[in-house]
């Protein structure tokens, strides 16, 4: 991602756009590290880097939120869960590409 950056997580449609709008958040520097953000704020980095291809996960069970890389966990979230939940993303540079995403369990 050579000067740019992109968030992927899960929020509630709110009205915010980039950053500040994913509630919780898997963000991909332009130098490919892996850091938490939710809702505009890191909450914890490094976590490696892209350039391993790694697993990247979020998971919404039993009211909690959940990152993992290549299937360690590497941060639980303490806020709230806003259901309904949607797939949210945001990009910073016109040749990013997401690929493979999956879903999984109940959203709402």
């Amino acid at each position: 991602l050579p000067g740019g950056m992109l968030v992927l997580g899960l929020g509630n449609n709110n009205a915010n756009i980039g950053l500040q709008g994913i509630d919780f958040g898997i963000l991909i520097s332009s130098s490919g590290d892996i850091s938490i953000y939710e809702s505009g704020i890191q909450q914890s980095t490094g976590h490696g880097n892209i350039s391993n291809n790694p697993t990247l996960k979020i998971s919404a069970s039993s009211g909690q939120i959940k990152y993992y890389v290549n299937g360690v966990l590497i941060y639980t979230s303490t806020k709230s869960i806003p259901y309904p939940l949607s797939v949210e993303c945001s990009m910073v540079y016109e040749k990013t590409e997401i690929n493979n995403i999956q879903l999984d369990g109940n959203w709402t």
